[in-house]
């Protein structure tokens, strides 16, 4: 004997349902992962693009962990060396009991994109100054000469402790430890994790 169930398309807000939806690509290749803190939805499925008649459709489906949050894995097909004209289309279906969540997110690759912790960070005394070797990430994309990166350290002071910022690869010689991060250097996209904390002693 068949069964047939019922489900309501929800009818709430879409930024409200969408808040927590967050989608981060670490490099201009061709995935990108997305996690939602919605536990209010036992299913969830994600895919780009929203018309399943003029293209196949292929869905993602969210891994859900204990604390509610769904994870996902997308590919895309945009070139990475060609500039960004279309907008990427991301369609939301979720389920919690008989009530159907359909809803569109819309947002550039270039957005979300940000990279992973440089890889290996490097220095060399010269004179009363440090220069530091800043190693992209390994998941970066390359040529690196293409998809250049900018770099930003963070030190301590020996002297007084105090914490500093630069943008430069020559930095004080009397510090005690530093950090990294980087970013897209062309769209400045949103600054890596930094590195852990590297104890200086030159």
């Amino acid at each position: 004997m068949a069964s047939t169930f019922l489900l309501l398309e929800t009818e709430e807000d879409e930024d409200d349902d969408l808040e927590s939806l967050r989608c981060r690509a670490t490099s201009y290749d061709c995935f990108f992962t997305c996690t939602w803190d919605n536990s209010g939805y036992e299913v969830a499925r994600l895919r780009l693009g929203r018309d399943c008649e003029s293209e196949p459709c292929h869905w993602a489906d969210g891994s859900k962990g204990e604390n509610g949050r769904f994870q996902f894995k997308l590919s895309h097909s945009l070139s990475p060396y060609t500039e960004e004209s279309k907008m990427l289309e991301l369609t939301v279906e979720a389920i919690a009991s008989h009530i159907i969540l359909n809803r569109t997110k819309r947002f550039y690759l270039r957005d979300i994109v940000q990279p992973d912790s440089p890889s290996n960070v490097t220095w060399q005394a010269v004179g009363q100054e440090l220069r530091v070797t800043i190693e992209p990430p390994t998941s970066w994309s390359s040529p690196h000469s293409f998809f250049s990166l900018e770099n930003e350290i963070e030190y301590v002071l020996r002297d007084d402790g105090q914490a500093k910022k630069s943008s430069s690869a020559l930095i004080p010689r009397k510090i005690s430890k530093l950090r990294v991060r980087c970013r897209d250097s062309y769209v400045l996209s949103a600054w890596s994790p930094w590195t852990p904390w590297k104890s200086v002693n030159v």
